[in-house]
């Protein structure tokens, strides 16, 4: 299985720069598995295509600001970006320019706030001079837009690169595919019968690592953390056992009830996974599958081939550019029925 089997060429204008201006106005393209129909419409139409007794999957991590600038001894402006805490003071980082930091220099974030870099090479490691707080993150942190928003965070990223759901701090990144959701959407779901479960999966490194490997089967992704909720199992093992359908929206739900499934039900349960799901993986959850448009040789776009087929996703893809849809983390998305 090749890596270079999930590439295709997406112009770099629809690569989204900022949210659309109201989240529901989004573009949504609905594929229809059964009759291979593809309908293109806007987010807000979402209900239309859910019926009464379908279960939501909603992951309701939440960002924090991740992203921090720093100088060196030198003066030199330094991107640390946070990708895991290791203990009290010790953080495993991204930096870059990576060249111009040394093992052992020193980092200062300002407020009296600086670090010394303990490791480089495979992992990054700093040591911060105290503990940092919640407080001290979100006065010296920025919200994590991906590498390929080419701008600085803005006022309005703190609130739209967030979903209106989120609840539990602890991811580096959104989970995209919930971004599109209003509370009015929400309540008309709500209204039409459709039942509303979460699971938290907090998005780290592990999501958007690089698969370096041509062949993928090698690719390892990483931990991540989640928790399966006693309700949501419930909920989720009593559509299935009745054959409601069973919604996930995004990949990191997908992820995280899959790892939990054990003999024949959906477990609650609080762990780490490091699922990479690959054509050939058998689905035992999810009936449908809510998801944005994923970059080129990327372990989301690799979910979502496995799950609809390969072929037919890079065929809907080149749909979805001929017509212009949006890309990537503030793009439009897909509806897989």
């Amino acid at each position: 299985m090749q890596l270079k089997d999930f590439d295709f060429c997406l112009p770099r204008e629809l690569i989204a720069q900022y949210p659309a201006e109201n989240r529901a106005e989004s573009r949504l393209l609905v594929y229809n598995r059964g009759n291979s129909q593809i309908i293109h419409t806007y987010f807000s139409s979402l209900p239309d295509f859910l019926n009464s007794g379908d279960v939501l999957v909603l992951n309701n991590t939440k960002v924090f600001k991740a992203r921090l600038w720093a100088e060196n001894e030198k003066g030199s402006a330094i991107e640390v970006f946070l990708v895991r805490k290791i203990s009290r003071r010790e953080f495993e980082v991204l930096l870059r320019p990576k060249k111009k930091v040394k093992p052992a220099g020193r980092l200062d974030f300002g407020r009296g706030i600086n670090a010394y870099v303990k490791e480089t090479g495979r992992y990054n490691i700093i040591v911060f001079n105290k503990e940092l707080t919640d407080a001290d993150i979100e006065n010296i942190g920025n919200m994590p837009l991906p590498p390929y928003i080419k701008r600085k965070p803005q006022k309005e990223d703190s609130q739209r690169y967030q979903t209106v759901y989120a609840q539990i701090k602890g991811s580096i990144a959104a989970p995209t595919a919930g971004l599109h959701f209003t509370p009015e959407i929400l309540s008309r779901l709500k209204d039409k019968g459709v039942e509303i479960f979460f699971i938290t999966l907090h998005i780290g490194y592990p999501t958007f690592k690089p698969i370096r490997q041509e062949n993928i089967l090698k690719h390892q992704m990483g931990p991540e953390s989640f928790s399966i909720p006693r309700e949501t199992s419930r909920a989720v093992n009593s559509a299935k056992k009745q054959g409601r359908r069973i919604i996930g929206v995004g990949t990191s739900v997908v992820r995280a009830l899959e790892s939990s499934w054990q003999a024949g039900r959906v477990l609650p349960l609080q762990g780490f996974t490091e699922l990479f799901i690959t054509p050939g993986f058998k689905f035992r959850i999810i009936s449908s599958f809510i998801t944005n448009f994923h970059l080129p040789k990327s372990s989301p776009f690799v979910l979502t081939a496995s799950f609809l087929g390969r072929q037919k996703l890079l065929d809907i893809y080149r749909q979805a550019i001929t017509r212009k849809y949006r890309f990537y983390s503030y793009g439009d998305s897909m509806f897989i029925i």
